[in-house]
């Protein structure tokens, strides 16, 4: 199921026109490869500022890597998110 997103995120560290990216309600799991792929695409591609990632369901730590992530990914002005999220 991630090798999808993973694909998108790879795609995305050279599609330097993206402006906004729709991946809402894609039903992907953060593991390492995943967070890896986002995080070089996020850090990357500094004309993608906007990603919209609602209706995915999200670790705790899948939130603080996104948060490490945005300390070094200046550019990025926002990420739709929503409430979902993994029973802790």
């Amino acid at each position: 199921m991630n090798e999808g997103i993973i694909k998108i995120f790879q795609a995305l560290t050279s599609a330097k026109s993206i402006e906004e990216l729709l991946i809402a309600d894609c039903q992907w799991w953060e593991d390492e490869d995943v967070m890896a792929a986002m995080r070089k695409a996020m850090t990357t591609n500094t004309k993608l500022g906007k990603y919209e990632m609602q209706h995915n369901t999200n670790s705790e730590s899948f939130i603080e890597e996104l948060c490490e992530i945005l300390e070094e990914a200046k550019h990025i002005s926002y990420i739709g998110m929503s409430h979902r999220s993994e029973e802790l």
